[in-house]
C-alpha cells in the first residue's frame, strides 16, 4: 500500500508539471486571508485491505460505513489546503479463527484519522479557471496520523498509525458557496490496526503476526462543501506587456530626431548670446530720465523696510551703471495721520535715510545725490498709504 502511495504522489506531480507547460497562461490576483475557506461534511461507505486477509472475505462482507469532516482554503485557482477528519467502522479479517472474535474470520473494529491535504484543482490547471464550472476534477495527496478506536485493545501509544494518504475530489458546482463532492481516498495504515490477528485475552498479536507491514483503508464518501463566508472566486490580473522591438528603422528615426534637437539647442544658445550683447549695448547707450522709484514706509516710521530693498537696490545699479546720472531723492508724508510741522520733519528723516542707504550699502557718491523733503504739502498718490514715501528719479547730470 506504501508503494501505491508513493507511486500516486509521483505520478500526480508529473502529471501537473507537464500540464503547466500547455496550460492558458492566465494570472489571478491572490485573495485576502478570510477568502476562500470552505467546509466539507460527507459520509459513506469504507473497507480494510490487507495483504494477508484479501482473500479471506468478499466485498460485500468487507463494507462498511465512514465519514470524513474536513476545513480547507484554496489559495490560487489551482492549489489548495485542508485539514481532513476522517473515520469510521472495519471488518478485519484472519485466515483461520478471528483472534478476538472466536469462532469467526471477521472482527470489528472503529478508526480516526486526522491528515492534511495539498490540492489540485485540475480542470483549472487543464483548461484555465472557471468560476462557474460545474465540474472540477481534484486530486490531493496528504499526511496525517490515525488511531486504532477499538475498546478490547486500546492503550496509549499501542494503537497509533502514521497515515499517508492519495485521493480523488469529484465537486460538483450547485452555486458559488455550495457544491456536492464525492470523494475516494486510500489511506495506508500498519497492520497492527487488524483486529482479527489480536488476542484479546493475551492482549497481544498472534505469532505469525508480530511483524508490522502496512494495510489500506479505502474510503467513497457522498457529502457537501460550503463557503465559510468571504469571496469564493478569484478575479484575473492584469497583464502588464512591455514591448520591446528590434527595429532598425525605427532607431534611425530617433537618432535622427535626437540630432535635430541638438541643433535647435544651439541655435537657441546662439540667439541668447546675441541677445545678452543687445542688452548690454542697450544699458550703455539708453539713460532712463525721471524715472520714478517709490520707496514706502511704515507709519510714523524712517526705517527702510526690508521689503522695499530690491528697489534700492535697482536704483543703486542704475546709477553705477550710468556714470552720468544723478538720483533725486524727496521726502513725503502722508496727510492723513500728524501735523504739518511733524510730517516735514519725518519726510526728511526718510530722504537722509535714504541718502545714506546708498552711499553706505552701495557706495554711491555723495555729491551724486540730490535730497529734498516736502513733508505732507504734496501728495502725489490717491490712497493716502501710499505717501508714505520717498520718491527717487534718476536724470541725467548734463
Amino acid at each position: 500500500m506504501k508503494k501505491i502511495v508513493l507511486v500516486f504522489s509521483l505520478a500526480l506531480a508529473s502529471l501537473s508539471l507537464s500540464s503547466q507547460e500547455n496550460a492558458p497562461k492566465e494570472r489571478y490576483k491572490t485573495n485576502g486571508l478570510w477568502a476562500n475557506w470552505f467546509a466539507s461534511l460527507g459520509g459513506g461507505a469504507s473497507f480494510y485491505w490487507g495483504d494477508k486477509q484479501r482473500d479471506q472475505a468478499d466485498f460485500l462482507d468487507r463494507q462498511t460505513w465512514g465519514a470524513t469532516v474536513s476545513v480547507g482554503k484554496w489559495f490560487t485557482p489551482l492549489v489548495g489546503g485542508r485539514l481532513t477528519f476522517q473515520g469510521g467502522q472495519k471488518h478485519t479479517f484472519s485466515v483461520g479463527e478471528a483472534a478476538s472474535n472466536p469462532g469467526h474470520k471477521m472482527a470489528t473494529g472503529h478508526y480516526l484519522t486526522v491528515h492534511g491535504d495539498a490540492l489540485l484543482n485540475f480542470s483549472n490547471l487543464v483548461a484555465g479557471y472557471k468560476a462557474n464550472r460545474v465540474y472540477n476534477l481534484i486530486p490531493y495527496v496528504g499526511v496525517g496520523i490515525g488511531a486504532d478506536r477499538t475498546p478490547a485493545r486500546f492503550t496509549p501509544g499501542g494503537n497509533k498509525s502514521f497515515v499517508p494518504v492519495v485521493g480523488l475530489l469529484n465537486s460538483f458546482r450547485i452555486s458559488e458557496s455550495f457544491a456536492i463532492f464525492i470523494d475516494v481516498s486510500g489511506q495506508a495504515v500498519q497492520s497492527k490496526w487488524n483486529d482479527a490477528r489480536f488476542d484479546t485475552k493475551n492482549k497481544s498479536y498472534t505469532k505469525s503476526f508480530n511483524r508490522q507491514d502496512w494495510d489500506g483503508v479505502v474510503s467513497a464518501n457522498l457529502g457537501v462543501t460550503f463557503g465559510l463566508g468571504g469571496k469564493q472566486t478569484f478575479d484575473k490580473a492584469e497583464d502588464v506587456v512591455v514591448k520591446v522591438e528590434n527595429n532598425d528603422d525605427a532607431l534611425n528615426e530617433l537618432n535622427k530626431q535626437i540630432e535635430k534637437l541638438y541643433k535647435q539647442i544651439d541655435s537657441l544658445f546662439a540667439e541668447n548670446q546675441l541677445l545678452k550683447k543687445e542688452l548690454e549695448n542697450a544699458k550703455s547707450e539708453v539713460i532712463i530720465k525721471d524715472a520714478p522709484y517709490p520707496v514706502l514706509f511704515k507709519i510714523n516710521s524712517s526705517t527702510i523696510d526690508p521689503k522695499q530693498e530690491a528697489i534700492i537696490y535697482n536704483v543703486a545699479e542704475l546709477l553705477k551703471e550710468n556714470s552720468n546720472t544723478v538720483a533725486l531723492i524727496v521726502g513725503l508724508a502722508d496727510k492723513g495721520t500728524g501735523t504739518p510741522a511733524y510730517n516735514e520733519i519725518l519726510s526728511k528723516k526718510r530722504a537722509i535715510a535714504l541718502e545714506n542707504k546708498l552711499i553706505t550699502d552701495y557706495g554711491i557718491s555723495k555729491d551724486r545725490i540730490a535730497i529734498s523733503w516736502k513733508g505732507d504739502t504734496v501728495q502725489p498718490y490717491p490712497v493716502n498709504e501710499w505717501n508714505r514715501v520717498v520718491i527717487i528719479s534718476v536724470v541725467d547730470s548734463k
